[in-house]
């Protein structure tokens, strides 16, 4: 049971609560509810929780040193360089292997990555900039929901997303 814990705490399973955000398009839209919408945007979610699991591990490897002396996070379990690495190769084939064999795959899912390396390396350390992309983050699930059951997300909506998540 230790193990199984520890593995939830280093991938923050507990964070993927946020995936459900790419259900969102299909709730509020007035679209009728398919088991096949239902199904595939049930992949999405694994597919993000994947995805974002892995960015967390990275996050606190690169985030290593300052959250040693942050007494919140001096316990946080981080796993070692060459794991590390593995894991981004891993996700790297992984998302190959949706561009290449899955419709699950599209721009979202490749824009949330290069949002977080750009996040994870230069853009936290800028203050506003940062909070930015923290939104960017939830607004990525949201189309990638969306694009995957080709649902168009207004502008109204979008606006009261963002302003609401404040």
């Amino acid at each position: 049971m230790k193990k199984i814990n520890n593995l939830i705490s280093t991938f923050r399973l507990e964070n993927s609560l946020k995936n459900i955000l790419i259900f969102f398009p299909l709730i509020f839209s007035n679209r009728e509810l398919l088991l096949n919408d239902i199904l595939k945007l049930t992949l999405g979610v694994l597919i993000f929780t994947i995805i974002t699991s892995i960015c967390y591990v990275t996050n606190d490897y690169t985030d290593r040193f300052k959250d040693k002396i942050n007494k919140l996070k001096f316990l946080k379990k981080v796993l070692n360089k060459k794991s590390v690495i593995f894991l981004n190769f891993f996700l790297l084939f992984f998302i190959i292997y949706l561009y290449k064999f899955s419709d699950l795959f599209n721009f979202y899912l490749i824009l949330y990555l290069l949002f977080f390396y750009l996040y994870n390396f230069i853009c936290k350390k800028i203050f506003l900039l940062y909070i930015l992309f923290l939104i960017s983050f939830y607004i990525i699930r949201i189309f990638y929901g969306a694009e995957m059951l080709q649902i168009v997300i207004s502008r109204i909506y979008l606006n009261h997303f963002i302003f609401s998540s404040n």
